[in-house]
């Protein structure tokens, strides 16, 4: 049986793997969601703003404390 244990950083000497939080929206924004590229084969449209990015890693970051509140009062 998998037991979840949230997710972890991971760190190599030209890489951090960490999970996304609000302050990284810029950057993606920037780099890849409001790229039609780079989102063409998403299920989603490119962002047309900085504003739809901000909310959508908002919504993504309240899920995953939901999530992990969810199961930590269900483990007791």
């Amino acid at each position: 049986m998998l037991t979840h244990m949230g997710t972890k950083k991971i760190y190599t000497n030209r890489l951090l793997l960490r999970k996304f939080n609000v302050f990284d929206a810029e950057e993606v924004f920037k780099n890849w969601s409001n790229d039609e590229e780079v989102t063409k084969y998403l299920t989603w449209n490119p962002h047309t703003n900085l504003n739809v990015t901000k909310d959508l890693l908002l919504c993504q970051v309240l899920n995953l404390e939901y999530i992990s509140i969810k199961l930590l009062l269900h483990k007791f």
